[in-house]
């Protein structure tokens, strides 16, 4: 992954995580803020005297370009709001992350929290549901609104005091961390039984609503529309 595709993708990840009107401190600022950027040496030297640090102004112009290929709003008033081509582009370069060793800008903070609120349920909608085709990116923003941390993190952390702090799918019954080891301790990926699509405006998410599963069964969960259940994956399964 080129240096340049890093920062275009630290940028479009840090707009998209905001609900409204982005200014360019807002952007800036949380991707600082969540440790999402790998500093370089020059970087690190500069921030001990407190003054304006280079990859801000860097990636302040490779948003100009970004704006130039219609991805963020073009705007007098600094927004620097993504598109429906920003969006697009973000899923591609997600995907790009997923394959790729090392970076030289993207930190491991950046890529757990993209796996987080672009997880595959997410990349699947957003790159096969007709909505988001059709522009409509309040869906979209929707989908990583309820897709929030602390949500995952109590699903997740009841879940284990319910089984002995192990967590596994619930469908199939694989253990990461049983078959991975160490590199596979305490993951499991979030399954949203209720696709946003069909909740009532206002409706949150609920703990309830999340099942613990591994990715196979995650990605064959979204291969058919309407969803098949949790329930009815596992007769699947047992036939």
């Amino acid at each position: 992954m080129t240096t340049e595709n890093e920062k275009r993708f630290l940028l479009l990840l840090s707009s998209f995580m905001q609900e409204n009107i982005a200014t360019k401190s807002v952007v800036l600022d949380y991707i600082e803020e969540q440790n999402w950027i790998i500093l370089s040496e020059e970087d690190l030297q500069i921030r001990k005297n407190r003054n304006e640090l280079i990859w801000r102004n860097d990636l302040a112009y490779v948003r100009k370009h970004l704006a130039m290929e219609d991805m963020f709003v073009s705007s007098e008033h600094n927004n620097w709001s993504i598109t429906d081509k920003g969006i697009k582009a973000l899923v591609t370069l997600f995907q790009e992350v997923l394959s790729c060793n090392s970076f030289s800008k993207i930190s491991p903070a950046a890529i757990s929290a993209a796996k987080e609120f672009l997880s595959i349920e997410v990349a699947l909608q957003l790159m096969d549901s007709n909505e988001f085709y059709e522009g409509k990116v309040s869906y979209v923003k929707h989908i990583v609104r309820e897709r929030n941390r602390e949500l995952i993190a109590t699903a997740k952390s009841n879940f284990k005091s319910k089984q002995n702090g192990k967590l596994y799918c619930e469908i199939c019954g694989f253990d990461f961390a049983k078959t991975y080891g160490e590199i596979g301790n305490d993951f499991i990926e979030a399954h949203h039984t209720k696709p946003i699509s069909e909740m009532q405006e206002g409706e949150k998410t609920n703990i309830e609503d999340i099942a613990m599963v591994c990715s196979n069964c995650h990605s064959m969960i979204h291969r058919r529309k309407p969803w098949l259940t949790v329930d009815q994956f596992k007769k699947l399964i047992k036939k």
